[in-house]
């Protein structure tokens, strides 16, 4: 097993890269079109498929559910389905009403004060939602016969002349050189990847998590803290260490660096002492962004978030303001453009 001072952590990004269609648009479209027609009683399916998004149908997930558990209500739903009702858990219901000038049904919002038996019963409604998750990501790996290949090129090109430990947050797992049946490959991922970890869990074991981030609303409320992705992850059964003891790199890509990770990215920053020096040396940070897919000023905007979130975290406030500034100054913040590969 080499070793590696890397750390590469990767999002949605990949699997999109290496030809897996993983988007959640992707996953509505397959509920809509192969699933939903058979069931029709999960209050998360029906939300996210009848609730009005911006764009081309985009949506994040885990930032939507946090709106709702700190809001205490669900969005407006359109639908040209009628709904008699949705059973909630002490004989309240969401009733449906009558047809607008537009010809769809409107649902009204949820806004009944939910009790903690309300918000287990909501958790246990995303593990369902979560399952059907599990059932289309599935599908993706087990119709796509290169997707494995196609991760070995893309990691070669991010790694560049490193072997990385890998943190996927992704609910796949394309590291496993086991999986591989042409010796080549095996080899130059065993030669590629140190260790690999899944922090949301896998579809394979049928425990990923849509979770949020531990904001200060949900964490003062016991009934929500359940929906926290920090409190879901103490019932995985794969609660091993993380985290590499020695790292002077850490690389991203293909993750949306929001906001419902940032608890993870503040745990990483302070374990190796980002704003100073490491017991192994000061930390560079490499972020990564495919050609053609973001621009430079998307790339700059999110990372510029992440490190201005993470300087408000410090207790030195005033080494809060200048982390940024001080990464730059001495390289430690790098933005790098790649080729996608062809898939």
């Amino acid at each position: 097993m080499p070793s590696s001072q890397t750390l590469l952590i990767i999002g949605n990004g990949f699997d999109l890269q290496r030809g897996l269609k993983s988007h959640y648009k992707d996953f509505f479209a397959w509920l809509r079109d192969f699933k939903y027609p058979q069931r029709k009683d999960n209050l998360w399916e029906i939300h996210f498929l009848h609730s009005t998004f911006e764009g081309d149908g985009w949506v994040d997930i885990e930032a939507k559910i946090q709106e709702i558990l700190i809001n205490n209500k669900f969005s407006e739903w359109k639908s040209d389905v009628a709904y008699n009702k949705i059973l909630i858990p002490e004989t309240r219901y969401i009733h449906k009403v009558t047809k607008n000038s537009t010809g769809h049904i409107d649902l009204f919002d949820l806004q009944i004060k939910l009790n903690n038996l309300d918000y287990k019963w909501l958790l246990y409604e995303l593990k369902v939602f979560e399952n059907s998750f599990c059932e289309y990501i599935k599908e993706q790996v087990e119709g796509n016969g290169n997707h494995l290949s196609n991760a070995i090129d893309l990691l070669g090109v991010i790694a560049e002349r490193d072997a990385v430990q890998i943190i996927n947050f992704n609910y796949t797992n394309p590291f496993n050189h086991l999986s591989l049946r042409d010796s080549s490959r095996r080899e130059r991922l065993k030669k590629l990847v140190c260790s690999y970890h899944n922090v949301h869990g896998t579809y394979i074991n049928k425990d990923i998590i849509f979770g949020v981030d531990a904001t200060a609303e949900l964490s003062r409320n016991s009934g929500t803290r359940i929906f926290n992705k920090t409190y879901r992850k103490m019932f995985l059964k794969d609660n091993a260490r993380v985290l590499p003891e020695t790292v002077n790199k850490i690389k991203f890509y293909g993750h949306s660096l929001g906001e419902a990770d940032y608890s993870y990215f503040q745990s990483i920053f302070d374990s190796y002492n980002l704003y100073g020096e490491h017991k192994h040396g000061q930390v560079t940070l490499q972020f990564y962004f495919t050609n053609g897919i973001e621009t430079m000023e998307e790339a700059a905007d999110r990372v510029h978030k992440l490190i201005t979130a993470y300087g408000d975290t410090l207790d030195n406030k005033d080494k809060g303001k200048n982390l940024l500034h001080k990464l730059l100054l001495e390289g430690r913040l790098q933005i790098k453009f790649i080729d996608g590969i062809n898939v």
